[in-house]
């Protein structure tokens, strides 16, 4: 039935893709996580109709569509500005592989199609003369800031094992608490998200972390799914958890910032042994690693010292290294009255004096470049590479000799030292 709430202000494209279905003689109606943002008073990313249309049909009646997946009914409507998904009504058939229906059924009942669905907030549609249609009260579980699944949690878990991991995900995101019912299932059906590819789970994960409440992570503990998702981690006391996921509250809302603090007990190694596996890219992976290796890093709290630390570490990420540093001083139960935390505020005050001053801390800054050196003799390659590096560790002790002249005067009194 209809829900009485305050009518959703649509966008006039995706009032004109609802209305051209509807002058058509189609049902159609927003579904899902577009609806659920704008009943929380959120902007959707994303638009989702569902449609008793036919995909061929939906293609008919648009200039611009595209086939996402016309195999189960899924099509992108192009507009001017805006796009939306629109898939036609279906029921599902087993799903063999705990990830994917074996095939989808179309249907003509907008009810059958909210019930294949995963979450009850997940489950409301809208239309903009017949309103809101909430069979499974997904408006009340936002009211009341809770995640519970349609129908039975351990049927959606077995269909599609990924939903434990969304349940999590949606907890971290929105700030709502996982009905106990689902939380059991996840419990009993834990080891089935081994069946969910590593690039499925490394999203959830990120989601999870870049969430505005990242402390959720712990429900992955609670619940045993850390054991099959990062083991490593699972084998962890809980106060050492715990500890870790404070840090992740106490740090900048950045990937790779976000995975170094949750990973820095594991030192650089797993650290990027655990990336890989998860298939993360490797300039994700690289800094990563980085940033665990920094993490140690001693640095004296005047400036010579913090240029040199910045040439060591690479300019680029000493930032964000002291960022993982007070981080986690702070997940320690360090205040900002304590000397280590103050010494890394000193440190972080000279560091953008630094570059205030346009003091080199990296070779793209030095006065001399590697065609330069060419051009004075040096031979292209790893000699003129070391120079440069040599180059940059004088100017970062005294940085009065970034000049051209001093620099090549001096690269050639180097040379012979190589």
């Amino acid at each position: 039935m209809p829900v009485n709430r305050i009518d959703i202000i649509l966008e006039e494209e995706i009032k004109f893709i609802i209305n051209t279905l509807n002058r058509n003689g189609f049902e159609a109606y927003l579904v899902g996580g577009c609806v659920r943002d704008i009943l929380m008073g959120k902007k959707p990313k994303d638009w989702d109709i569902a449609t008793s249309a036919l995909p061929h049909q939906v293609m008919s009646l648009f200039d611009k569509t595209i086939g996402t997946g016309l195999k189960h009914g899924t099509v992108t409507v192009v507009l001017s500005s805006q796009k939306a998904e629109v898939t036609t009504f279906r029921i599902e058939g087993k799903y063999s592989d705990h990830r994917r229906p074996d095939y989808v059924l179309f249907t003509n009942s907008l009810e059958d199609d909210l019930r294949r669905r995963d979450f009850t907030i997940n489950s409301i549609a809208y239309h903009p003369d017949k309103g809101y249609i909430d069979p499974f009260n997904g408006i009340q579980d936002i009211d009341k800031g809770i995640i519970r699944s349609v129908g039975d949690a351990g049927e959606r878990f077995t269909e599609d094992a990924l939903r434990m991991l969304r349940a999590v995900r949606f907890s971290a995101q929105l700030g709502f608490k996982i009905d106990q019912d689902v939380i059991k299932s996840i419990e009993n059906k834990k080891a089935l998200i081994t069946n969910i590819s590593l690039e499925r789970i490394r999203d959830e994960l990120d989601k999870i972390l870049l969430s505005p409440y990242p402390d959720k992570f712990i429900i992955l503990k609670e619940t045993g799914l850390l054991h099959y998702i990062l083991p490593e981690l699972d084998r962890y006391p809980d106060c050492m958890l715990k500890y870790i996921i404070k840090g992740l509250k106490n740090i900048r809302c950045d990937r790779t910032l976000r995975w170094a603090m949750l990973l820095h007990k594991e030192g650089k190694e797993s650290t990027v042994d655990i990336l890989r596996r998860l298939r993360f890219d490797n300039k994700t992976v690289s800094k990563a690693g980085k940033l665990v290796e920094s993490l140690h890093m001693e640095i004296q709290d005047d400036a010579q010292n913090v240029r040199i630390a910045a040439v060591i570490a690479g300019e680029e990420i000493f930032p964000d290294i002291l960022e993982l540093k007070e981080a986690v001083l702070r997940a320690k139960g360090f205040s900002a009255d304590d000397m280590d935390i103050k010494k890394i505020s000193k440190i972080k005050q000279i560091y953008t004096n630094a570059k205030e001053k346009k003091e080199c801390m990296s070779i793209k800054d030095l006065a001399v470049n590697g065609n330069d050196l060419i051009n004075a003799g040096f031979r292209e390659g790893k000699e003129v590479g070391k120079l440069l590096n040599e180059l940059l560790m004088v100017v970062a002790k005294h940085p009065e000799m970034n000049s051209k002249d001093i620099l090549l005067d001096l690269a050639l009194k180097l040379k012979t030292e190589l």
